[in-house]
């Protein structure tokens, strides 16, 4: 008699959790955002798909064009990662 309950109790959490999760892609996965909450995730989405990059320049001459120039070594940021894990 338990084995069949538990059995009962099964199949019906699996036939709630297959209607809700047909229901919420009927409704779209932002069924709880309003149409300008939508509209302005829709903006940031497209937004974040053109990344666009800042091109900095070097200073000619001086201290800061070094520290410019090692802070751009494509070493530069395992060399730091390495003294924050130590």
């Amino acid at each position: 008699m338990i084995v069949g309950s538990f059995f009962i109790l099964n199949l019906f959490v699996g036939i709630v959790i297959n209607t809700f999760n047909r229901e919420k892609e009927v409704l779209g996965k932002n069924f709880l955002l309003s149409g300008d909450q939508k509209e302005w995730l829709d903006f940031q989405t497209m937004l974040y798909k053109f990344k666009p990059k800042k091109m900095l320049k070097a200073d000619k001459a001086g201290l800061k064009s070094i520290c410019f120039k090692i802070q751009r070594h494509r070493y530069f940021d395992n060399f730091i990662t390495l003294c924050i894990i130590s």
